[in-house]
C-alpha cells in the first residue's frame, strides 16, 4: 500500500499539470502577483481609447440620425385665407350719362375715338401690326380698349375677321387675366361679336369685343366690366363703334410711327419712333432730329398765297437763309396742292446741307416742313438708293392738313 507521502506527492503533481495553484515566479525564482504582471495604461493609451469611443459613437449616431429625422413631423405652412374679391360696384343706372362728347387722338395719329365719360386714358401702344389705346374707370372696375390691326392678308368679310382672332391671339390679349373663356362668337356681315368670361385672382369679369373691317384693317372695341354691368358693356360697345374715325391717308405709312398734331395749325406729321421730338408747343414751330445729321422743323407761316412754282421758290429763298434752290416739284398732297422745293446750303463750318421744303398753302398762311440733312450734297427731289435719305423724305411726305377736334394722347 502506498504511504501518505506518496499520495501527497501525486496530488501535488496533478494540480501542477492542470495549471492549478502553482505560483508564478520571476527570473530569480521569486513569486510574482497577477496584478503586477499587467502593463499599466499610459496617458497615450487613455487618449486613443477616448478617440475610439468617439468614432464608434459618431458612427452609431449617423445610422440612427436618418430614422430620427424621418420620424420628426414635417413643418406645416401657416394657413392662408383665399383672396377676397373686391365688392362689386353698383352699376351705372343712367346709361345715357355715359356720353362720348370728348374725342381722343391716338399717339400714332392714325385714328381718333370718342372717350366715354368717366373713362380716362391709361396706356397706348404702337407696333408694326397693331395700335391700341386703353381707357380705365377704376370706380366701375371697367376697361375700354380701341385697337387698329393690320393683318398679313387683308380681310374681306366677317368670316376673315373671325379667322384672325385665334386662341393664341386671344390668349396673348388676355395675358393680364389669370383665366379667360370665350363664351360666344357671332359673325354679322363684316362684323364679329365675341363675349368672354374672365378672372383675375378672385375677381370675375365679363367682356364683349366688337371687330369690323374696311378691307384693309381690322378695327376693334373691347369693354371689360363686372358681371353685374352687362347692360353697360353692351351700351358702350354699340356707341363707341360709331365714334371710330380713321385717317386713311396714312394707310401706307408704318403703323408704329408716331404722330405729331397741332390743333392750332391744323396739321399732322408722322415720324419714326427712332426720331426725337425736341421742341414743340401748341401754335408754335416743332423741331425733330434723328441720327445721321437729320433735322426737321414744322411750322405754319402767315404769308401771301403761294400758287405756283416761282412763288414757292421765292418763299423758300426768303424763309431759309442761304438756301440755293436745286429743283421745284408741284404735287397733290392728300387732296391739297403742294410744292416740294429742294435746296442746298452750308453750315458755318462749310459742311454741305441738303434740304427739302414742303409747302402747303392754306388760305392766308403756308404750312412748311423743312428737312435738312447735314453732310449730304444731293437733290432731295430725286430718287436715292440711300434708305436713310428715303425715310427722311417719307417723313416730309406725311404732312397732312387735318381739323381734328380731339385731345392728343401723348
Amino acid at each position: 500500500m502506498p504511504n501518505e507521502q506518496d499520495s501527497s506527492a501525486k496530488s501535488a503533481r496533478s494540480k501542477t499539470r492542470a495549471g492549478g495553484d502553482k505560483p508564478k515566479t520571476s527570473a530569480k525564482g521569486k513569486p510574482v502577483s497577477i496584478a503586477s504582471a499587467r502593463k499599466p495604461r499610459t496617458w497615450r493609451d487613455n487618449a486613443l481609447l477616448g478617440i475610439g469611443i468617439l468614432i464608434i459613437s459618431s458612427m452609431g449616431l449617423s445610422l440612427v440620425a436618418p430614422f430620427l429625422q424621418s420620424a420628426a413631423p414635417a413643418p406645416t405652412a401657416p394657413a392662408t385665407e383665399p383672396p377676397t374679391p373686391t365688392p362689386l360696384p353698383t352699376p351705372i343706372a343712367d346709361l345715357n350719362s355715359i356720353t362720348f362728347e370728348n374725342r381722343l387722338l391716338h399717339p400714332s395719329g392714325l385714328f381718333s375715338v370718342g372717350q366715354p365719360k368717366g373713362w380716362t386714358p391709361f396706356t397706348s401702344q404702337s407696333t408694326p401690326q397693331e395700335v391700341q389705346i386703353t381707357l380705365r374707370n377704376d370706380a366701375a372696375l371697367s376697361v375700354v380698349e380701341y385697337r387698329m390691326v393690320r393683318p398679313e392678308t387683308p380681310p374681306s368679310s366677317g368670316s376673315d375677321v373671325s379667322a384672325f382672332f385665334t386662341s393664341s391671339w386671344l390668349a396673348a390679349s388676355w395675358r393680364d387675366y389669370t383665366r379667360w373663356t370665350e363664351e360666344t362668337r357671332q359673325v354679322q356681315g363684316n362684323d364679329l361679336v365675341m363675349d368672354f368670361s374672365l378672372e383675375r385672382g378672385a375677381q370675375r369679369f365679363i367682356a364683349r369685343q366688337l371687330a369690323f373691317t374696311d378691307g384693309t384693317y381690322i378695327y376693334g372695341v373691347r369693354v371689360v366690366a363686372p358681371p353685374n354691368a352687362a347692360d353697360m358693356v353692351r351700351y358702350i360697345v354699340e356707341n363707341a363703334r360709331s365714334t371710330f374715325e380713321v385717317n386713311n391717308q396714312f394707310a401706307d405709312i408704318p403703323l408704329e410711327w408716331k404722330g405729331y398734331y397741332d390743333a392750332s395749325y391744323g396739321h399732322l406729321l408722322r415720324y419714326p419712333s427712332s426720331w426725337t421730338l425736341d421742341d414743340f408747343a401748341e401754335g408754335a414751330p416743332a423741331s425733330f432730329s434723328a441720327d445721321g445729321g437729320i433735322t426737321l422743323r414744322l411750322e405754319a407761316q402767315s404769308a401771301p398765297q403761294v400758287s405756283d412754282e416761282s412763288q414757292a421758290r421765292a418763299f423758300v429763298e426768303a424763309a431759309i437763309s442761304g438756301a440755293r434752290i436745286r429743283s421745284v416739284q408741284t404735287r397733290e398732297q392728300f387732296g391739297k396742292p403742294a410744292y416740294f422745293v429742294s435746296y442746298s446750303a452750308q453750315t458755318v463750318d462749310g459742311d454741305p446741307i441738303s434740304g427739302l421744303a414742303l409747302l402747303i398753302p392754306d388760305e392766308n398762311r403756308v404750312h412748311l416742313a423743312n428737312l435738312r440733312l447735314t453732310g449730304q450734297d444731293v437733290d432731295l427731289n430725286e430718287s436715292s438708293s440711300d434708305t436713310t435719305i428715303n425715310r427722311a423724305r417719307q417723313v416730309v411726305e406725311t404732312l397732312a392738313l387735318l381739323q381734328i377736334d380731339a385731345t392728343v394722347v401723348r
